[in-house]
């Protein structure tokens, strides 16, 4: 569920926010139980499966959290070893369509959850927070969910076009870098994010 984000239409809420949503998070509030989709869909279902559920978690933001946030577009056109992908200067969604449909319930329940709060979080804080760090995490706990950075899903089926190493920087929590500027970064060679100007860094031990 690593992506790279984005927003378009969303308003940024300033730092002093989060004592107020850890608040309301954790403060006793009753969250209804979130909807656990039926695995009975076919597979022409699945789009509007997955626009139902963006809608249904965009509802909560907006009524829990009372701020401005457009509803994001998305498509089901998402290849490789990802489970989903968030683009926050655009407000999209990418998700697997193979991981979808052999993982339907689970997929439409965590991993459409995983990543709208990319996008949630990004709207509130803005660009300079850890891609799956508390403020992602106190989204997902709006969510009825706990977060999780990667998915479980079997990946044995998929054909990898070629390895790819991840790395992620203050606004991006999944760049892709291809063997040879991976092996530039061993040497020492030091990549700039162009949007938040900080350096990425490589996840240890991840590819795709």
């Amino acid at each position: 569920m690593r992506s790279k984000k984005a927003c378009g239409e969303i308003a940024w809420m300033p730092d002093q926010r989060l004592p107020e949503l850890t608040r309301s998070v954790s403060g006793g509030v009753a969250l209804e139980d979130p909807v656990r989709p039926s695995t009975d869909a076919t597979w022409d279902d699945d789009s509007l499966l997955v626009r139902k559920r963006i809608d249904e978690l965009c509802g909560i933001v907006i009524q829990r959290l009372a701020i401005p946030f457009s509803i994001p577009t998305f498509d089901l056109k998402l290849r490789g070893l990802a489970a989903g992908r968030a683009h926050l200067r655009h407000a999209h969604l990418s998700f697997n369509p193979v991981f979808l449909r052999e993982n339907r319930s689970h997929f439409l329940l965590h991993t459409v959850a995983h990543e709208v709060a990319h996008l949630v979080a990004y709207a509130v804080w803005g660009p300079r927070i850890k891609p799956h760090g508390r403020e992602w995490k106190l989204v997902m706990s709006l969510f009825g969910l706990k977060g999780r950075a990667t998915h479980v899903y079997d990946v044995s089926g998929i054909k990898s076009r070629r390895k790819r190493h991840v790395y992620q920087c203050a606004c991006t929590p999944e760049i892709l870098l291809g063997p040879i500027r991976h092996a530039r970064f061993q040497r020492g060679v030091q990549y700039i994010c162009r949007r938040c100007n900080t350096p990425i860094q490589h996840v240890t031990g991840s590819h795709n």
